[in-house]
């Protein structure tokens, strides 16, 4: 059966399911702290705003710093398991509502060799270290800077640092709910899914499931509505038997 929830779209007013710009020490499991590193967090949801059995369990929308080029993880397959493969990464919920990766850091390309010691002190080959360097960088002033005109604004403006006063207040989400192929469909053929979940196909309509249970479609953004570099289309899915996260994105 498909899994299909409430769908909203152009989510541009806050309420009570939703955090912007939560606090990146309290998203990870104490024991994997280094995906600060690799992570900016867009917004928390509580996902009682579409199934009211579900509130209190809260998700967080992640844009990843990788990739510069290509997929994240498209250079790391000797790291990949079960849960992860290029352009594929998954979490676990826990009851606290923290995200614990079902891999280790060098599913990541800036987590190989080196052990990091702040943001932006990576593994990178010599020859590309500048330019993502830069990118990294960039990605953090321009996400910053909307996160602090949205605490004088209570909006999320779409401006740049460079741009004047001049702003539109942009979507926190794109979509939430609805139908996984309205939303997921067009980017199934980029790259495979991890081996432990599976996509079959029901009346055209694809099911990505782990263990027999479906995941949902919660939401999808791009990446530049919070300044950031990244994915024209961020999509988060959930399974809420295993309550796995599942994350991969489209670009255009």
């Amino acid at each position: 059966m498909n899994a299909v929830l409430p769908l909203y779209k152009n989510i541009n007013e806050l309420n009570e399911y939703l955090t912007p710009f939560p606090n990146i020490d309290e998203i990870f499991v104490e024991r994997q702290s280094w995906l600060i590193k690799h992570f900016l967090p867009l917004v928390s949801i509580d996902l009682g705003m579409l199934n009211d059995g579900w509130r209190g369990q809260v998700v967080h929308m992640l844009n990843p710093f990788e990739p510069y080029e290509g997929y994240i993880g498209e250079c790391t397959k000797k790291h990949h398991n079960k849960f992860v493969s290029a352009n594929w990464l998954s979490f676990r919920l826990t009851c606290d509502n923290k995200y614990e990766f079902l891999a280790d850091e060098r599913y990541f390309a800036r987590g190989l060799n080196t052990q990091p010691t702040d943001v932006f002190d990576n593994s990178i080959d010599d020859k590309d270290f500048d330019d993502v360097q830069t990118y990294v960088e960039e990605s953090i002033e321009y996400y910053q800077f909307r996160q602090k005109r949205f605490y004088q604004t209570g909006k999320l403006l779409g401006v740049y640092p460079n741009d004047g006063d001049g702003a539109v207040a942009q979507n926190w989400l794109d979509s939430m709910g609805g139908k996984l192929s309205e939303n997921v469909k067009d980017w199934l053929s980029d790259c495979e899914l991890p081996a432990a979940f599976v996509c079959q196909w029901q009346d055209d309509e694809p099911v990505i499931a782990y263990n027999d249970k479906a995941f949902y479609f919660i939401a999808g953004v791009p990446a530049y509505r919070y300044g950031c570099h990244g994915a024209d289309w961020i999509i988060l899915l959930y399974e809420p038997v295993s309550q796995i996260v599942l994350f991969t994105y489209g670009y255009l």
